[in-house]
């Protein structure tokens, strides 16, 4: 059926953690039919279900979370990070909520990688960046670090992936200037056992792309 975004009223995670699944601007999937880019407030997170709940019904009644099967498939989007600058962080994951039965300490069944409302699960960091820097990121749900991809971040104990470089991407970069929206295609191949092989991202602005994963 149709996905349709809807804002869960829960606390806001931990500032060290994105504010939410959803990056600044994003189109999302293709609807069926023609609907707005999702513009979420820097909280509370944004979800997606199959339908909007309507707001009389209990907190618990946002267990029903949208569920995706993206196996030998290539979700793509359009994003807009000219306005994320320096600490900002604008992201599009994916969760197990709609498999989790275990109620978080957020008031709903949000999960991650590194229990930020209580509960782990594997998560999947479509996105998460700003102008400046983007990361791709495949975590199980035991591994709060992940095996990532992507360009910049950095501090005294660590650095983040330099798999291109900030003439490559950024305002002004000869491939994505992040001062325009550009497209982004995350593709899930599998093996010959039907498992998840790699997570291959792409990001395109005007014929211009990079590829890495």
């Amino acid at each position: 059926g149709d996905l349709r975004p809807y804002h869960v009223h829960a606390p806001t995670p931990s500032p060290s953690r994105a504010s939410g699944p959803a990056p600044s601007r994003a189109s999302g999937p293709a609807p069926s039919h023609a609907t707005p880019p999702l513009l979420p407030a820097p909280s509370p997170p944004l979800y997606l279900a199959p339908s909007p709940p309507p707001h009389s019904l209990p907190p618990l009644f946002r267990r029903r979370y949208a569920a995706f099967d993206l196996l030998d498939k290539t979700f793509t989007y359009t994003t807009d990070m000219s306005n994320a600058d320096c600490g900002c962080n604008g992201a599009l994951y994916l969760v197990s909520m709609a498999q989790n039965k275990e109620e978080s300490e957020c008031g709903d069944y949000y999960c991650d990688a590194n229990s930020v409302c209580g509960v782990r699960c594997s998560e999947i960091d479509i996105q998460e960046g700003n102008k400046h820097s983007w990361h791709s990121t495949l975590h199980d749900a035991q591994d709060g670090a992940g095996a990532g991809a992507g360009y910049g971040g950095g501090g005294d104990e660590w650095n983040g992936p330099r798999d291109f470089t900030s003439e490559q991407y950024g305002p002004g970069g000869n491939t994505i200037d992040t001062t325009m929206p550009f497209q982004v295609s995350v593709s899930f191949p599998t093996d010959s056992s039907g498992q998840l092989s790699a997570m291959n991202m792409k990001l395109e602005q005007d014929g211009k792309s990079l590829e890495f994963g």
